[in-house]
C-alpha cells in the first residue's frame, strides 16, 4: 500500500500519469460493474450464509491453494451446504484435501452458452419444458437455494468476449434475486494488483489509471483500451513497478526503468534500467488487500538472513531497498532540483 502512496506522490511531483496494469479478466469485470453494477458479497458472507456454493473454473483454487482448507472446509461441516465445481478439466487428480459435492466438466468454449441456459432452466423450473443441456440437478440446487455465491478468478476469463459472460453471470444473479440471495464474488488472486487498484482509488479518486492536473486529477476511458504499443507511444518514458511476490512475467511492454523482486519476471531486451527491490510481506512488512477487497490484511517480512547464501535471489532481495524508499528518494531529489532552480532564479 505504501509503494503505491509513494508511487502517486512521485506523480504529483513529475506530472507523470500513473496505471495499474490489469488482465484481461480484470478489465472485463470492472467494466461490467461499471456500466451494469455488481451484486457482490465477501469470503465470510459465503463461508457463514451461502447454502450453494458455485465456483466456476479451476484459477480461483490454483492460485489460492490454501483457500478451499480455510474457507471451504467449513461450508462441508455443516448440514444442508452444497459446493458444485464448474471445470473444463476431469475431476481424476483433484489437489485439495477437501472435495466438492459435485463436479462438472463443462467446455471452456461453451461457459457462455450454459450459463444461458442455466437461466433458461430457471425460468423453466416447474414447468414441463425442461429441456436444457446441463445438469438438471444444478439448476434444481440452484432453484431451491435460499443463498447462493457464485465465485470465479478473473484471471480465468482470457479473451475479450468473456465481458458477456460476466454479464450473463450478473442477469442469473438478478433474475434468482428476486426469489433468494443470489451474489457473484470474482476472486482476485493478484493481490498486488487488487491493493494498488483500492489505494489508488482512494487516494486519486480515479480507477486504473489517473493524471495530476491542476484541480486534482483525471481519468481517461480510451486507456483502458490501449495495447502495448499505444503505451509507448503516448508516453516518453515509462516507470515499471513491482514489488508484491509474484511469478508472473512482467507485461510485454518496453519499460525505462524497471523494479522487481524478481528478476525471472524480466525480460531482456524489454525491460531496462533493473533494479532488484525487496519483496513485499516477504523481505519487508506490507499491507495487502485481500481479494475480495473485503479487508487489509497484514504481511510481517522476515529478518535478513545469517546463512551465506550471499548468491541465491531470495538473499539478495532480501538486503535490496523496497520499492517505497526508492521511489520516495526520487520524490525528494525532483522536489530538490526544483526547489534549487527555483532559488536561483529568484537570486538572478
Amino acid at each position: 500500500m505504501q509503494t503505491t502512496r509513494c508511487a502517486v506522490q512521485l506523480c504529483q511531483v513529475t506530472g507523470a500519469a500513473i496505471a495499474v496494469s490489469q488482465s484481461t479478466g480484470q478489465r472485463s469485470v470492472q467494466q461490467v460493474m461499471a456500466s451494469d453494477g455488481w451484486l457482490g458479497t465477501t469470503l465470510a458472507d459465503m463461508t457463514r450464509h451461502s447454502r450453494l456454493i458455485l465456483t466456476l473454473g479451476d484459477r480461483c483454487l490454483e492460485n489460492s491453494p490454501l483457500l478451499v482448507d480455510r474457507f471451504f472446509s467449513e461450508l462441508l461441516d455443516r448440514s444442508q451446504r452444497h459446493w458444485f465445481h464448474i471445470s473444463d478439466k476431469q475431476p481424476d487428480n483433484w489437489p485439495h484435501h477437501v472435495r466438492p459435492d459435485s463436479h462438472l466438466v463443462w467446455p471452456r468454449s461453451s461457459w457462455y452458452a450454459n450459463v444461458v441456459s442455466l437461466q433458461l432452466g430457471l425460468r423453466r423450473l416447474g414447468s414441463q419444458s425442461r429441456c436444457v443441456p446441463i445438469d438438471l440437478r444444478l439448476i434444481e440446487t440452484l432453484g431451491s437455494s435460499s443463498n447462493t455465491t457464485v465465485m470465479f478468478d478473473p484471471d480465468e476469463l482470457t479473451d475479450e468476449h468473456d465481458q458477456m459472460l460476466v454479464q450473463q453471470l450478473l442477469h442469473l444473479c438478478r433474475y434468482r434475486s428476486q426469489y433468494a440471495r443470489c451474489n457473484l464474488l470474482a476472486w482476485d488472486s493478484d493481490v498486488g494488483s487488487v491493493t494498488a487498484q483500492t489505494v489508488l482509488l482512494w487516494l486519486t479518486g480515479c480507477c486504473g489509471f489517473a493524471r495530476p492536473t491542476l484541480s486534482g486529477w483525471s481519468s481517461h476511458d480510451s486507456i483502458a483500451g490501449y495495447s502495448w504499443s499505444d503505451w509507448q507511444e503516448q508516453f516518453d518514458g515509462i516507470l515499471m513497478i513491482r514489488c508484491a511476490p509474484s511469478m508472473r512475467r512482467l507485461p510485454q511492454l518496453s519499460s525505462d526503468i524497471t523494479l522487481c523482486e524478481n528478476p525471472r519476471s524480466v525480460v531482456a531486451g524489454l525491460h531496462h534500467g533493473f533494479h532488484l527491490v525487496a519483496a513485499a510481506g516477504l523481505d519487508c512488512d506490507a499491507f495487502f488487500c485481500r481479494g475480495d477487497h473485503a479487508m487489509i490484511s497484514f504481511s510481517k517480512g522476515q529478518k535478513p538472513s545469517q546463512a551465506t547464501t550471499a548468491e541465491s535471489n531470495a538473499s539478495k532481495r532480501r538486503f535490496a531497498p523496497t520499492a517505497t524508499e526508492l521511489l520516495s528518494s526520487a520524490a525528494r531529489l525532483v522536489r530538490s532540483s526544483r526547489s534549487k532552480h527555483l532559488f536561483t532564479k529568484k537570486l538572478a
